[in-house]
């Protein structure tokens, strides 16, 4: 799933920043070993963290729709991948251009266009993109874990409701029901039918339940 959206996250930036073909996007860790071996303009998407996001996520039952036959759900699980973007050009100018336009469009475009995720990817809400108001939890040991160049980087979060299946097919709808009473002592037990009419259940015997 992470792969997918890398995938819509890389179409993304190309389409709102724009990134030309000229620009490189990269996914791997910008240590001193991958910086080595760069050569065009680079900007850097560092996934460093997967978490449950508490706030957006919520218990409960979903009823969905699939093929014209009524499902229900666990409310889907929203998840927060926390990427550090970074530019690599030869000249830093160049890298604070590349940078500053990605600022831009991540502030300007922050819901992922359904065109720009792949199909294999199944969310039930929009992925949105949000920029962290200051470095949190671990981004700011990065570069010292990294053994890389310290470099100006923005914190942008992905955030997705993702489907994990587990849909149960809703049954029809109830017409009526069985009354049953037990004598403790006797353990004899008796019946009785209740038919919906009207919105009201009547009792076979005499009587209406609401």
């Amino acid at each position: 799933m992470i792969h997918l959206v890398d995938q819509g996250l890389e179409r993304h930036l190309r389409a709102t920043v724009p990134l030309p073909t000229t620009v490189d996007v990269s996914f791997h860790a910008p240590d001193r070993s991958w910086s080595g071996g760069v050569t065009t303009p680079t900007v850097n998407l560092f996934l460093w963290d997967v978490s449950r996001n508490a706030k957006q996520s919520h218990t409960g039952i979903q009823e969905v729709e699939r093929d014209g036959v009524l499902h229900r759900r666990l409310l889907p699980p929203v998840i927060d991948l926390r990427y550090l973007v970074t530019a690599w050009a030869g000249d830093q100018r160049d890298e604070h251009q590349l940078l500053g336009a990605v600022l831009v469009a991540v502030l300007g475009h922050p819901v992922v266009a359904d065109e720009h995720l792949p199909a294999a990817l199944t969310v039930t809400a929009p992925v949105r993109l949000s920029l962290a108001s200051q470095p949190e939890g671990r981004s700011a040991d990065l570069w010292p874990a990294l053994d890389g160049q310290l470099k100006p980087a923005l914190q942008v979060n992905v955030s997705l409701s993702v489907d994990v299946g587990g849909l149960l097919e809703v049954g029809p709808p109830a017409t009526g029901l069985v009354v049953r009473t037990e004598d403790t002592r006797s353990g004899a037990r008796s019946g009785r039918e209740a038919v919906e009419e009207g919105g009201r259940f009547a009792v076979a015997g005499g009587g209406e339940e609401g």
